[in-house]
């Protein structure tokens, strides 16, 4: 019984660490598109270039390859900094200034959390 339960708990700690976040970086690049999901689903989609700034893995956007949703509710997105990271992704894709995304790749949907503009530590 011992056995059991040991094996049961080392099943359930190993569930739990593969479902967690992987935030991870994306590389520098500028925005080449933003989709305004607002009013139907309380997100909005990016796109940056160039190709592969963003793995192709991410396929928020219907299934485009590397793109990245911010949606309340996700990655600490909320309804308080929803509209502070929409104006800091067109601040950036009016003036062409290049930004690096935090973002989940635990999932296809890669959750973004954070617009650096320039990089979040002046890399771009």
């Amino acid at each position: 019984m011992r056995l059991f339960r040991s094996l049961t708990l080392l099943a359930i700690l190993f569930s739990t660490a593969s479902a967690q976040a992987a935030i991870t970086w994306s590389g520098c690049g500028t925005i080449s598109s933003i989709s305004n999901y607002i009013a139907n689903s309380n997100q909005f989609f990016i796109l940056l270039s160039p190709a592969g700034a963003i793995p192709p893995a991410c396929t928020a956007i219907g299934g485009v390859p590397g793109s990245v949703s911010f949606m309340i509710g996700q990655d600490g997105v909320t309804s308080a900094n929803f509209s502070s990271l929409l104006a800091i992704g067109m601040q950036a894709s009016a003036t062409g200034q290049p930004v690096m995304i935090a973002y989940d790749n635990s999932t296809s949907s890669c959750y973004g959390q954070v617009i650096a503009i320039g990089g979040y530590s002046a890399q771009c």
